[in-house]
């Protein structure tokens, strides 16, 4: 789903791509920040078969809106990308340029950009796995499932926080 998203970003939003995609993205932590909490209660009071069902018919019940308002293109609800009047007049190109042929284009493995998304992959799994524990930790020490979901919204609050600030930069 969320390759789809950002193809949908890029398609609606030429203007703030980076700040569309920031805010759109750390609405996932957003939600989880409250959700944590929410559904833990849910699963004590009621369980987790009440839990699980409330949470299905909530998916179930946003699939619709999704039909109904979401398009991949500007056009196809009749309008224009967001900054898209703003764009200059593209130059006609009148020399033709050539490319190697791709058995000719060597790939730097020492480029910073290449070793940032390296790094940025190898660490996102890291980032992200640690949050899942929390509960069963808070269990294991004597404390309540309801600080560990407290404890997993907390992480999420910190990944919003991230989010926004990479789609901000």
């Amino acid at each position: 789903t969320f390759m789809a998203i950002t193809v949908i970003i890029n398609n609606w939003f030429i203007k703030n791509n980076g700040l569309v995609m920031g805010i759109t993205m750390s609405t996932s932590s957003l939600v989880g920040i409250v959700a944590n909490p929410a559904v833990n209660w849910v699963i004590e009071h009621f369980g987790w078969r009440i839990a699980y069902a409330g949470m299905g018919v909530l998916i179930l019940c946003t699939i619709p809106l999704v039909w109904i308002f979401i398009r991949m293109y500007p056009d196809q609800k009749g309008t224009i990308a967001w900054g898209e009047e703003e764009l200059p007049e593209p130059e006609v190109q009148t020399t033709i340029t050539h490319h190697k042929p791709m058995e000719e284009q060597k790939i730097d493995l020492r480029h910073p950009a290449l070793l940032s998304i390296l790094a940025f992959v190898f660490v996102l799994p890291l980032a992200n796995s640690h949050s899942g524990y929390f509960q069963n930790v808070a269990l294991s020490y004597g404390f309540s499932a309801a600080l560990g979901a407290s404890m997993i919204s907390a992480s999420l609050a910190g990944e919003f926080i991230g989010k926004l600030g990479i789609g901000w930069l």
